[in-house]
């Protein structure tokens, strides 16, 4: 159904007399109405883009550029990994800077916009220093556990058994245990969340952890968690 067959559906099913009046005030009428439906769709995309890119405490609740892929990528090499600009701008393909210029001021952009995604993705209230650290120390969460998930063999298997040892059961028990009640799922997601290279599924991963003990059990056999 078109703009106006939606404005003529409206106007009728408000107005049963409608289609009586002339047909040129019937046009005047839904031409206003067509300009109050163009309004009220510009204010929705408004309002969705608050809700899904506002953040409580950030005013600013812009949607990300074509670009935030790269983006996040040069805040993230910037800044959490600790890769000069010059590195950043070599792996984003740029070309590097006159010999009289100190920066390259493309990559300088792309690593401001980057930051303030982030910080939109991260933040709980606070600036990027903080939503920094917190990516800083989700990196080092992933460093941490891929001792588990680099140990050559089935890793599942693996975990299942160290959790027996964690627990003092066995390995079949904790696999049973894990099909029945779901967690079977939950280990495969948590897994692959430590082998991505994205902070957000860094991010699923300690969430997981913070939802079931099991997976902190076994990091803190492999001595990889210290315990509270």
């Amino acid at each position: 159904m078109g703009a106006v067959e939606r404005a003529r559906q409206l106007a009728q099913d408000a107005q049963p007399d409608f289609d009586d009046h002339p047909a040129n005030l019937q046009a005047q009428y839904l031409l206003r109405t067509l300009r109050k439906m163009v309004a009220i769709e510009k204010a929705y995309a408004v309002l969705e883009q608050h809700l899904t890119y506002g953040r409580p405490g950030r005013g600013n609740a812009a949607k990300p550029t074509k670009t935030h892929e790269r983006d996040v990528h040069a805040a993230l090499l910037a800044d959490v990994l600790g890769r000069t600009r010059s590195e950043v701008g070599k792996a984003q393909g740029q070309k590097p800077p006159p010999p009289d210029r100190y920066y390259n001021s493309t990559v300088e952009q792309s690593i401001s916009r980057g930051r303030d995604l982030l910080t939109r993705a991260f933040s709980e209230g606070e600036g990027w220093p903080a939503v920094r650290d917190r990516l800083r120390a989700m990196r080092g969460w992933r460093q941490r556990c891929k001792a588990l998930l680099d140990v050559g063999h089935d890793e599942e298997q693996e975990f299942y058994g160290l959790l027996a040892e964690a627990r003092a059961t066995t390995r079949g028990k904790e696999h049973t245990l894990a099909l029945s009640d779901g967690f079977q799922h939950t280990l495969e997601n948590w897994l692959k969340a430590w082998a991505s290279d994205d902070p957000d599924d860094w991010r699923t991963a300690v969430a997981i952890q913070c939802e079931d003990d099991r997976p902190g059990q076994v990091l803190h056999i492999l001595g990889l968690l210290e315990e509270d």
